[in-house]
């Protein structure tokens, strides 16, 4: 749900990654102005710890996770593993 990253090198990505979807962005940005799109990788959300607002984000986005916001989570796609494992299922 959400993931926290802070690393010496590559700081840009710093912070609290949010697992959303992208019909989710818009409103959630609405909600966190200062959210972005990860570096590493576009699709993913994150509220940078250098943002001015972040100990508030941060706050906040637990408050919704805790509320069970739809909006915060992803279920992953089904991995497709080996027939072996698929004979398991």
């Amino acid at each position: 749900m959400l993931l926290l990253r802070d690393k010496r090198a590559g700081t840009a990505d710093n912070g609290i990654w949010l697992a959303t979807t992208a019909e989710h962005h818009e409103s959630l940005r609405r909600e966190f102005p200062n959210m972005r799109s990860i570096q590493i990788f576009g699709k993913r959300q994150v509220l940078a710890v250098d943002a001015a607002d972040f100990a508030e984000a941060a706050l906040q986005a637990c408050d919704l996770f805790l509320a069970g916001d739809a909006r915060i989570g992803k279920i992953p796609k089904e991995r497709k593993g080996s027939g072996a494992a698929r004979a398991f299922s």
